[in-house]
């Protein structure tokens, strides 16, 4: 939320999001959870934006060529609203047990052989950086997560 709340997001599609990205992990937890769970939220007649979200928060986007490689239906799963960037990337900065600046996301990423995924990762840091006015990684370190202040999906004031 204070990620969404500081690029001027529509708050409520951050926060479903937030809560519903993977949804798909319960029938599946590889790849295509985001497929899966975009199909359940359509199913249940949540909204397309929401689906989006779902659909598109794996990685940091992937490509219609590489959805193909991947075994996904051939589509761009690239985040392209502020709503969709801000779920996934606040996704790839939440790591088991902690929060993850992006220099540690993309580490990570790079230790799974996704080095191309990684410098995309940090490619949308920059430029939600620059559409919040502000580094991600430093409005995630204004959050007290001692408190259990979330980084998005609630109604807690940052």
């Amino acid at each position: 939320e204070v990620i969404g709340k500081r690029c001027g997001a529509d708050l409520d599609l951050v926060r479903a999001g937030s809560l519903l990205h993977d949804l798909g992990r319960s029938r599946t937890h590889d790849i295509r959870h985001g497929v899966e769970g975009a199909r359940l939220a359509r199913g249940r007649g949540l909204s397309e934006p929401l689906a989006l979200i779902i659909q598109k928060h794996i990685g940091a986007g992937i490509t219609a060529d590489s959805a193909r490689a991947l075994g996904l239906p051939e589509m761009d799963y690239v985040p392209t609203t502020l709503e969709e960037r801000i779920v996934c990337h606040a996704d790839n900065l939440v790591g088991d047990t902690e929060v993850l600046t992006s220099q540690e996301s993309y580490v990570n990423f790079v230790r799974k052989g996704l080095e191309e995924q990684g410098r995309n990762m940090l490619s949308m840091h920059s430029e939600l950086s620059a559409a919040c006015g502000m580094d991600i990684d430093d409005i995630v370190r204004l959050v007290d997560l001692s408190d259990n202040a979330p980084i998005l999906g609630s109604s807690a004031k940052a």
